[in-house]
């Protein structure tokens, strides 16, 4: 990846390969023989691996940095076997994108399988088991066709998004189209939050941002709380939608989160939310949520 120049396709191979990527800095593609003639076998025959780290604090398969727009590609790819990254988000450790950690990042995820990831921190908030991903000002994120299934998190503190975890803030452009989320899976044990079965959609000061949820189909996803933790902590088994507008900033005063044409069936929760539930924290009770939904 360090020897390709600006524009670059790095073209892969079918075959199993052990690795954990860092991919960024300059527009790239990086893909399976799929983007030269779109036979989707392809897809699943190129596989990269990341069971098999040498830095333990960097378990992600894939991590995608420092570039801002959809020129940075990934394509055509099985990612797999990650166990996501540690990550400081303020004051806090979190281990986030057990698959792909395109964290604060402009790309274009798509047509990939992201299968058999898991997050299993017990002491740390876990977040994405199959994908974290976050844009924000001036970035411009596509996560688009990709099959998101049987991804997983266990821990004993808080757990958001099984099958990938979507956050934008201050001007970020974020389009989710065309993904089959399913199978993922949360299971609690401790007395903290679990929330997103298949997918946490969250926007911190949105002001200005636009994600766009569409045409999606979310199923078979599931949050349960077990023997130890609390049942009314696991909400949303299919999506979990959650705003922060507050503080200094300006406002969202107009709807930030789209989320049409989508299919949500056969989701669950052992508690609150088995298709949908949205929370939301304002410093002004009084206005509406700059969320819209169709």
């Amino acid at each position: 990846m360090d020897a390709a120049g600006h524009g670059d396709t790095v073209l892969v191979s079918e075959g199993r390969y052990f690795e954990n990527v860092r991919l960024g800095g300059k527009p790239m593609v990086l893909g399976s023989r799929f983007i030269l003639d779109g036979d989707t076998a392809h897809i699943g025959r190129t596989i990269i691996d990341g069971s098999r780290f040498t830095d333990s604090l960097k378990q992600s398969t894939l991590t995608l940095h420092s570039w801002n727009d959809s020129t940075l590609v990934v394509r055509g790819l099985t990612i797999t076997g990650g166990g996501g990254s540690k990550t400081e988000v303020g004051p806090s450790v979190h281990w986030v994108g057990g698959g792909i950690h395109a964290y604060g990042v402009g790309a274009l995820i798509e047509d990939n399988i992201i299968e058999g990831n898991q997050l299993s921190y017990p002491l740390r908030v876990n977040s994405g088991g199959g994908m974290m991903a976050t844009s924000g000002p001036g970035q411009y994120l596509v996560i688009r066709n990709n099959l998101i299934r049987n991804n997983h998190i266990e821990t004993a503190m808080q757990a958001d998004g099984a099958g990938f975890m979507m956050g934008i803030t201050d001007g970020g452009y974020m389009l989710c189209e065309g993904n089959h989320i399913l199978n993922n899976s949360i299971k609690g044990t401790g007395p903290h939050f679990c929330h997103g079965g298949g997918v946490s959609l969250f926007g911190v000061q949105p002001a200005g941002s636009r994600l766009l949820f569409r045409n999606n189909l979310v199923a078979g996803n599931c949050v349960e709380v077990w023997p130890g933790g609390d049942n009314k902590k696991a909400a949303g088994g299919g999506i979990m939608i959650i705003l922060h507008d507050y503080g200094p900033r300006p406002k969202a005063r107009t709807p930030f989160l789209y989320i049409t044409g989508n299919v949500i069936r056969d989701n669950h929760t052992s508690e609150k939310g088995g298709a949908i539930y949205l929370l939301t924290f304002y410093d002004d009770a009084r206005r509406s949520s700059p969320v819209c939904p169709q």
